[in-house]
C-alpha cells in the first residue's frame, strides 16, 4: 500500500484538472452573484440616482463579462471550455458576452457600445482638446444571460462529475466533493 504523499503524487495530473474545475466553479458562483445584482437592479425615477445607478450597472456587467471569460479562456492553472460546447441557441449571446470583455472590460478596444472622441479647436497659438464619450448601457441583466448561465453551471457540473468518475476507475477509490454538511 502506498502512502498517501505517493498516492498524490501518482495522480498529480488528474488532480490538477479537478482543482482547475473546482476554480472554474468558483468562479461562476462569483459571476451568478454579480449576475443576481445585475438582474435585480431597478432604475430610479430620482435624477440624481442616474450616475450612481449607471455606474453600478455597468460594474456588475463588469464582472459577469469578465468572469464568464475566464472559463473560457488561456490561464495557467485553469480549465479552459472550448467555445464548441456551447450549445448552438446560446452562442450569439455567448458571442456577445466574449466581446464585451474582450472589447470593453478586460481590454480596452472598439466595441459598438463604446464610443470616444476628440473634439479640436485649433487656433494659431493652441489646441483645445474636448474628448467625448458615449456609451449604450443596458439597465440590468441582458438578455439571455440567465439561461447562458443556467446551461454553464450545468456544464461545470458535468465536467466535475466526470473527472471525479474518472478519478474513481483509474485509482480504485471512490472519490466525492465534501459538501457543507459532512
Amino acid at each position: 500500500m502506498s502512502t498517501p504523499e505517493a498516492f498524490v503524487k501518482k495522480h498529480e495530473k488528474q488532480l490538477h484538472r479537478l482543482e482547475g474545475l473546482v476554480r472554474m466553479h468558483l468562479n461562476y458562483q462569483q459571476v451568478m452573484f454579480a449576475f443576481s445584482r445585475l438582474d435585480s437592479m431597478d432604475p430610479q425615477d430620482d435624477p440624481s440616482r442616474i450616475v450612481p445607478f449607471v455606474a453600478e450597472v455597468d460594474c456588475w456587467t463588469s464582472v459577469v463579462a469578465v468572469g464568464y471569460g475566464r472559463v473560457f479562456t488561456e490561464a495557467e492553472g485553469a480549465f479552459k471550455m472550448s467555445r464548441s460546447k456551447v450549445p448552438a441557441q446560446y452562442r450569439n449571446t455567448h458571442d456577445d458576452v466574449m466581446s464585451l470583455r474582450h472589447e470593453i472590460y478586460a481590454h480596452t478596444g472598439n466595441h459598438d457600445e463604446y464610443r470616444t472622441r476628440l473634439v479640436l479647436e485649433v487656433t494659431p497659438h493652441s489646441v483645445q482638446i474636448e474628448p467625448q464619450y458615449q456609451r449604450d448601457i443596458v439597465l440590468g441583466a441582458r438578455a439571455g444571460w440567465k439561461q447562458l448561465l443556467e446551461w454553464l453551471d450545468g456544464a461545470i457540473q458535468d465536467q466535475i462529475t466526470k473527472q471525479l468518475m474518472h478519478l474513481n476507475t483509474t485509482t480504485d477509490r471512490e472519490w466525492s466533493i465534501k459538501s457543507e454538511s459532512n
